[in-house]
């Protein structure tokens, strides 16, 4: 055999070479590596080998084997699977960089789904705990026990009552119904009992989210929900409008905006349930439609009463 630099033909049987091509001497003219197991590209040709082949086409042929650049240097492969290590290589680090950033991707998911559950229970918790103080009456020390209330009260108070012809005072007692009379008479007149009343109220009211128990405006009474409010939902008081609001699932912002605001009954009617913020769509919904009943029962106490309706109320956009 000549040396690599003298070397003219280089062909070369089936299956004997394997990997890539080996270096080829620069004078070679002739080459055929067909149908063995080269792998890796196909390297720059000698500058007399591409002259023959452009004279011959037929002094190469490195057909059958698993080159990278096979396609573009139009030479066909061992078969349509064939794929070289570097290429095997290429894909099997994609697909293990995929694999990871799926996994990553997960995670930081997980994550996330697990912090907003956490935020909801923790929201739902607390809405919870605080509609429930809104809803129990406040309790003392001094409060009976729910076996005392069971069992029948028996109250005596002694109201002066004064003569005008005489100027002359005596005093009557007023026993409760449902037992025995209290052994020692009450003390107090009724001015007295009235101020003791006021104080318990203002008391209970301040720790019971400040809601003042609503005085009768000519007996002009009645029942929204769980409340005795004033019959016209335009006259509530600011306080009366954040009692309603809390038991109709306001979240302690929106009362809080009520407060600042100073939104007392009419105010509040004109007002959107737009511009306040609920944690889901079915709380909204929900205010929106018990705000829209008591604008209607509103309304048609007004005409009962022949006062003049208000001018109408905002449109709500649609959700």
């Amino acid at each position: 055999m000549k040396a690599a630099g003298q070397l003219r033909s280089f062909n070369v049987g089936v299956n004997l070479f394997q990997n890539g091509i080996p270096d080829l001497p620069t004078v070679l003219t002739y080459l055929n590596l067909s149908r063995n197991r080269l792998t890796g590209s196909i390297p720059i040709l000698p500058d007399k080998l591409l002259t023959s082949i452009k004279s011959d086409p037929t002094h190469i042929d490195l057909n059958g084997n698993c080159f990278d650049n096979a396609k573009s240097n139009s030479v066909l492969q061992v078969n349509n699977s064939c794929t070289s290590p570097s290429s095997t290589s290429k894909e099997a680090d994609t697909a293990s960089g995929n694999n990871i950033g799926v996994i990553i991707g997960g995670v930081i998911g997980g994550l996330l789904v697990l912090a907003l559950l956490s935020y909801g229970a923790f929201r739902l918790v607390n809405a919870k705990r605080y509609y429930q103080k809104l809803s129990l009456p406040f309790r003392t020390s001094d409060s009976p026990s729910n076996q005392q209330l069971d069992q029948p009260q028996t109250i005596e108070l002694t109201v002066p009552i004064v003569n005008s012809d005489t100027s002359s005072s005596s005093y009557r007692t007023f026993v409760s119904e449902g037992g025995d009379t209290v052994p020692e008479k009450a003390r107090g007149t009724l001015f007295d009992a009235m101020n003791s009343m006021s104080v318990n109220m203002v008391q209970t009211s301040t720790m019971n989210y400040k809601f003042v128990e609503p005085v009768e405006e000519n007996g002009q009474m009645d029942w929204f929900g769980e409340l005795r409010l004033p019959a016209l939902p335009s006259k509530w008081s600011i306080q009366h409008v954040k009692a309603w609001a809390a038991i109709n699932e306001a979240t302690p912002t929106i009362l809080d905006l009520i407060e600042r605001g100073q939104l007392d009954g009419r105010t509040f009617l004109m007002t959107r349930v737009d511009d306040f913020t609920f944690p889901t769509m079915g709380h909204m919904v929900r205010f929106r439609t018990a705000l829209e009943n008591l604008r209607s029962i509103n309304e048609q106490r007004l005409r009962l009463l022949n006062e003049p309706a208000p001018p109408g109320y905002p449109g709500e956009s649609s959700s």
